[in-house]
């Protein structure tokens, strides 16, 4: 690992990184209130880790089971940084927001990362 503490006179702290997808659609391809979910989700992670950000408006593109179709969905990333520990303390917290951003979607799954594992939490 490459070392810069040096040049920028800190030292680095080890972090988790956690991302959460915001989708702006539903299990029926049906537009979801994600501004909402997104300041929400904003909000929890603020409030359980003390910083979050959200990244960028991405595109989702995937083929579902029962088909060769590709779907093309907008998403919204929003991730926080924060140590093991708080992580760990705080997982139960975090599956209870995601289970409930998910029912109130209409989602099969909310997906997110942690550093980089990928998860479906499947909410339905």
């Amino acid at each position: 690992m490459l070392g810069f503490s040096h040049i920028f006179g800190v030292n680095p702290r080890i972090v988790r990184q956690l991302t959460v997808f915001v989708p702006t659609r539903d299990a029926n391809q049906q537009p979801v209130d994600y501004n909402k979910w997104t300041m929400l989700t904003l909000d929890f992670l603020t409030e359980t880790f003390e910083k979050a950000t959200l990244v960028s408006p991405g595109m989702g593109l995937w083929k579902e089971e029962t088909s060769a179709d590709v779907e093309v969905e907008a998403i919204y990333l929003i991730q926080a940084y924060m140590p093991d520990e708080d992580l760990e303390m705080k997982l139960g917290d975090l599956k209870q927001f995601l289970v409930r951003m998910g029912h109130s979607l209409n989602q099969k799954a909310i997906g997110f990362l942690i550093n980089d594992q990928y998860y479906e939490l499947p909410v339905i």
